[in-house]
């Protein structure tokens, strides 16, 4: 990934450094032109507009006549994406034992969840100036639904019935050894509930430098908001005392902090293009987790709260980001764009990893912020200038 980001800057400092012509006029805006072919305006596939028409110019090139698509050197534009993301486990932890299960007896762990692609959406709002060398953006990133995942087990006896083998994996401290702590004890049926949302905010400078061989490149500089909370349940059944128990784990991991990268695109014709961008960040993480450990017994109608527990903290984390896209230019003012992206958030605060196997009087002795997630899928969206 730093091998990347370093061709990338490589890449921009050396397309910044080209002079072009002197007879040429100055870079005015998008990041691709038209082919290099020498064509003339009979044999064109995109008509020349009127070079007086105002608030337009055409892109000047390396070579040939300035022909292809028309650019809007300072204005404002609208980008809007729709994405399909898949992320993936927290790390292996296990939360659930049968004491005749083969072959280490755990029966329920985090290799049991298993997350879906979900919608979300980005929006982003920019202004072009300097003759469109350069660009202010606000962009706003939502998950439209949770990643969600459950998983259960039930000791059922292979004769019929059920039996009452399960225990949690907690009970390798002496102060869970109480009545309280029954419910988790002996337990028929056992199950966890995992959920994230995630939002993402961002302000962005972006310079355009000028193309040259079919090749364009911005650099981008910027502040960033993460805001991650997370919710996890560990839910027992014990039938034969009629009581359930619930271990809960509530996270939030507020990110802000300074971010840089850039993008590479290669011109395939006047109005198409593919290329790579990347992205990375360095945040301080003011993460918090809050445990409660619950005794409901359902036969007498009550909830007995055994302990609860809440702890913050502030450390560092990080995102790297890079994805591949592919655009097209309908008209002047309309693009078109499809692309794939990973993400990857380290130093993250995540709600199963706060799990305590060690339960004595209190909960939330510590936090975890040494998690990570992996979030990966396609997006496609368009942008609209005026």
């Amino acid at each position: 990934m730093r091998a990347l980001l370093w061709f990338l800057t490589v890449t921009i400092l050396t397309l910044e450094s080209v002079e072009l012509p002197a007879q040429q006029p100055p870079f005015m805006g998008v990041p691709f032109t038209q082919s290099m072919a020498p064509l003339s305006r009979q044999q064109s596939a995109v008509p020349v507009p009127n070079p007086q028409e105002p608030g337009f110019r055409l892109l000047p090139h390396d070579s040939g006549p300035t022909q292809g698509l028309w650019i809007q050197p300072e204005c404002w534009y609208f980008h809007t994406e729709l994405l399909s993301l898949r992320r993936d486990r927290p790390r292996t932890d296990h939360f659930s034992a049968d004491q005749y299960a083969a072959p280490d007896n755990v029966v329920l762990g985090t290799e049991n969840l298993s997350f879906n692609f979900e919608p979300g959406t980005q929006l982003t709002l920019g202004r072009s100036f300097l003759g469109g060398s350069a660009s202010v953006e606000f962009s706003y990133f939502t998950l439209l639904s949770d990643w969600s995942s459950a998983a259960s087990y039930t000791d059922e006896n292979p004769y019929g019935g059920l039996e009452s083998n399960l225990t949690a994996t907690f009970f390798s401290d002496a102060g869970a050894s109480s009545a309280a702590f029954d419910t988790f004890r002996g337990a028929g049926r056992q199950t966890i509930d995992y959920s994230s949302a995630l939002d993402n905010w961002e302000l962005n400078f972006q310079k355009h430098f000028r193309p040259r061989l079919r090749v364009s490149a911005s650099s981008l500089v910027g502040l960033r908001f993460i805001k991650l909370d997370e919710g996890f349940a560990f839910v027992s059944y014990n039938i034969n005392a009629d009581e359930v128990g619930e271990y809960l784990i509530a996270t939030e991991n507020n990110l802000l902090g300074f971010q840089m990268g850039g993008n590479l695109a290669y011109e395939i014709s006047s109005r198409a293009a593919v290329g790579i961008q990347a992205k990375g960040a360095l945040f301080v993480n003011f993460s918090s987790q809050n445990s409660q450990l619950i005794n409901s017994d359902t036969a007498s109608g009550y909830d007995l709260p055994i302990n609860t527990g809440d702890i913050t903290n502030g450390d560092l984390a990080s995102v790297v980001e890079v994805g591949f896209f592919g655009r097209f230019f309908v008209t002047r003012r309309i693009e078109l764009r499809i692309g794939y992206d990973v993400m990857l958030l380290s130093g993250m605060t995540l709600a199963p990893e706060q799990f305590d196997h060690t339960i004595g009087l209190t909960l939330a002795r510590k936090i975890d912020s040494s998690g990570r997630l992996l979030a990966h899928g396609v997006s496609a969206g368009g942008i609209v200038r005026w």
